[in-house]
Order: structure tokens, then sequence, then C-alpha cells
């Protein structure tokens, strides 16, 4: 995960976003040391809430949860190939 101080995030928010946007990965800001705030792509907040809203149309079956789970992780792993061969 990406991380930046808060004075880095302010002086360069615009270049922060364009990378957000592109990589589709978060960026969290910190500020005295903590993390401060996270600045996220929409597109996988929406796409967070898709997942949620169609988990809770029924109980999932044990098979259909290690499926789920096993294609997130393959997903997951090859995201950035996948934006790739999408371009």
């Amino acid at each position: 995960m990406l991380t930046v101080t808060a004075s880095e995030a302010r002086a360069n928010f615009s270049k922060l976003g364009e990378e957000v946007f592109r990589t589709k990965k978060p960026i969290t800001v910190f500020k005295n040391s903590k993390p401060w705030l996270v600045i996220t792509p929409a597109q996988a907040e929406q796409e967070k809430e898709i997942a949620v809203d169609l988990s809770v149309v029924r109980e999932l079956t044990p098979e259909e949860k290690l499926l789920l789970s096993a294609t997130n992780e393959f997903v997951e792993e090859y995201r950035d190939v996948f934006e790739v061969l999408a371009q």
C-alpha cells in the first residue's frame, strides 16, 4: 500500500489522484506519524457496495463461499495484468 505524509498529499494531490485512479489502489495519508485518511478510487467503493448487495440476496453455500474466495484472490493477484490487457 502506498503511503504519503499530509504535506506531500497537499502538495501533490492531483498527481496522487491520478495514481489512485490509474492503479485503483488506495493511498494512506499520515499526519503526525499516524494514519489520518485514505484516498480511495470511487470505482472500488462502488464495486464493494455491489458485492455486499449481492451477498445479502441469499446465504451462500460453503462451496460457493470457497469459490468466491478463490476467485477474489485470483483477481486481486492478477489485477495489474487485467488492467494492462484492458487497455
